[in-house]
């Protein structure tokens, strides 16, 4: 109790005086934290009903599928994706277009159900998926497999 007597009885001139004589003067910069927000939404919709997103495109976009079938569709100017599960066409057309340059005629989803696999004797399950087919114009081409 003899510390917390001592606190009471100093007046708060006292106690500034004490707190100015031990700190040196080029040390009493205050420190400002930054604040960290959190993003609120990857999509956000402005007055005239255009749907920006904020440089959001690696969030929507996760991979470019690369199969046989899906190569053979490059040469009809269709490029496949694999998207995030809850992006909608929108979302997916301009995510390919703050990537690649190139404005999408059209898009479609495929959600595509995960198999059941077997382990020895154990049954396992893929996951589930979405995947999204983007077609370009005639004169426009993604550089998916460049640098492969």
């Amino acid at each position: 109790m003899g510390i917390i007597d001592t606190i009471k009885k100093r007046t708060p001139k006292k106690a500034a005086e004490e707190a100015t004589l031990d700190v040196p003067v080029e040390k009493t910069e205050k420190v400002v934290k930054a604040k960290t927000t959190k993003a609120k939404k990857t999509a956000s919709v402005s007055a005239s009903g255009k749907v920006s997103l904020h440089g959001t495109a690696h969030r929507v976009l996760l991979a470019p599928v690369v199969s046989e079938k899906s190569t053979l569709k490059e040469a009809e100017h269709s490029y496949t994706f694999l998207v995030e599960k809850n992006a909608n066409k929108i979302e997916i057309a301009k995510a390919v277009e703050e990537v690649y340059g190139v404005r999408p005629l059209k898009v479609r989803t495929i959600h595509v159900q995960g198999k059941e696999t077997r382990f020895g004797r154990r049954i396992g399950r893929r996951s589930d998926y979405k995947k999204a087919i983007v077609s370009v114009s005639k004169d426009q081409r993604l550089a998916i497999h460049e640098g492969v």
